[in-house]
C-alpha cells in the first residue's frame, strides 16, 4: 500500500457534496449541474488525474480495490455503478418486463446500444481506468475544471474499444491492437441460450534495436461471451477456464481462470524478435520475424456444458516485416 499511496500524495485529492436536484441533458458538455457535482473526486492537475490512471492500469483487482478504499474512502464511482450492473445481468431471463426493468436502472449511468442483436450494457467511458475515478454520471474535477469524462455515445466509438458484440463491418481480422495474422473463433452459440468466441494474436510491446536487437511482443488471447435476453444478447459476469498450451519454439503451458465481464483479457511473454536478413525471393533487407505460433486450448465456461464446448486448434503464420 505505501508504495502506490506515495505516488498519489502529492495530489490535492478530496470529495464534495451539493444537494440540489438536476438531470444530466447534455452528455458532450465539461460543466457539469450541482447534482452531478455530489460526491466528486478533484485532482490538482491533468498530470496528476492521468498519474492515478496508470497506476490503477498496473494494479490487480484487489490491488485496486484496496487503493481506491485507502485514497477516498467509500466513493462509488461510475465502474463500481457498471459491475454491479454486469453481475445482476447474469440472473436476468428472456422477458420483456426483466429487460425494461432493468435498463430503466442502469440507463441514467451505462450504455444501452440495442443495435442488432446487441442488447449488452457498456460502460459509456471508453477505458475501464478512468470510470473508477468517475462518479457515477461520469464527472470528475481536474485543476478546478468539472468535466465530463464519457466518450461513447454511439456503436462506432464502442466497437473501437473492442468490446461490442460486433466488429466494424469494414474491419479486417487485424485488428489495430494486434500485428499480422489474428486467429477468430467466431461465436459459437449454444442452444440460443449462451455463446462464446475465442481470439488470439500478437501485440508489439517494445521496439528498441539499440537494446540486444529485437523488438518484444506478447500473445494476446481475448474469450468473450453473451447470454440470450430479450431481443437480444447481453454481455455479463461469469467466468471461464482456459487450458492447453501455445509454441513458440518451446511449448509454454496455459492454465488461466477469470471471473469478470466480457471480455476476458490474457497476454503471454515477452518474446523476442531480433533484427536479421530477410529476403523476398528479389530483395534482402533488415528486418524481424515473428516465428509461426501454434496453440491447442480448451475453455470452461459456467454458461455452457463441456461436453460441448468447442476445442480450439490453430497456428499464427511466421510474420517478417522491415526494419
Amino acid at each position: 500500500m505505501k508504495k502506490f499511496c506515495c505516488i498519489i500524495g502529492i495530489a490535492i485529492m478530496l470529495f464534495s457534496s451539493c444537494n440540489n436536484e438536476a438531470s444530466l441533458t447534455d452528455e458532450t458538455r465539461e460543466v457539469a449541474t450541482d447534482a452531478q457535482k455530489t460526491e466528486i473526486l478533484s485532482f490538482a492537475d491533468e498530470i496528476t488525474f492521468n498519474r492515478s490512471v496508470k497506476l490503477l492500469s498496473e494494479l490487480d483487482k484487489n490491488q485496486r480495490n484496496e487503493w481506491i478504499k485507502a485514497n477516498f474512502g467509500g466513493f462509488r464511482s461510475l465502474y463500481d455503478i457498471y459491475t454491479q450492473a454486469i453481475e445482476e445481468a447474469e440472473t436476468l431471463d428472456e422477458s420483456m418486463q426483466a429487460y425494461m426493468s432493468y435498463k430503466e436502472k442502469y440507463r441514467d449511468y451505462l450504455y444501452f446500444p440495442e443495435y442488432k442483436e446487441d442488447y449488452g450494457v457498456y460502460l459509456p467511458v471508453s477505458d475501464a481506468n478512468v470510470a473508477m475515478l468517475l462518479n457515477k454520471d461520469g464527472f470528475v474535477v481536474i485543476g478546478g475544471k468539472t468535466k465530463n469524462m464519457r466518450d461513447i455515445t454511439n456503436y462506432a466509438q464502442l466497437q473501437q474499444t473492442g468490446k461490442a458484440m460486433y466488429a466494424p463491418e469494414d474491419e479486417v481480422r487485424t485488428r489495430a491492437s494486434n500485428i499480422g495474422e489474428e486467429y477468430d473463433s467466431g461465436w459459437f452459440n449454444y442452444q440460443n441460450k449462451k455463446k462464446i468466441r475465442l481470439k488470439c494474436g500478437r501485440q508489439i510491446t517494445d521496439i528498441d534495436p539499440s537494446v540486444s536487437g529485437a523488438i518484444t511482443y506478447r500473445l494476446h488471447f481475448e474469450i468473450s461471451f453473451r447470454k440470450k435476453t430479450w431481443l437480444g444478447w447481453t454481455n455479463y459476469s461469469s467466468c471461464v477456464n482456459m487450458n492447453g498450451f501455445y509454441q513458440i519454439g518451446n511449448v509454454v503451458n496455459i492454465s488461466e481462470s477469470k471471473t469478470a465481464d466480457s471480455s476476458h483479457d490474457y497476454y503471454y511473454g515477452p518474446n523476442y524478435a531480433p533484427v536479421t536478413m530477410i529476403t523476398d525471393g528479389t530483395h534482402n533487407y533488415k528486418g524481424y520475424v515473428m516465428p509461426q505460433v501454434h496453440v491447442e486450448v480448451n475453455l470452461q465456461y459456467r454458461g455452457i456444458p463441456d461436453e460441448y464446448m468447442p476445442d480450439y486448434n490453430f497456428t499464427l503464420s511466421e510474420l517478417a516485416f522491415p526494419v
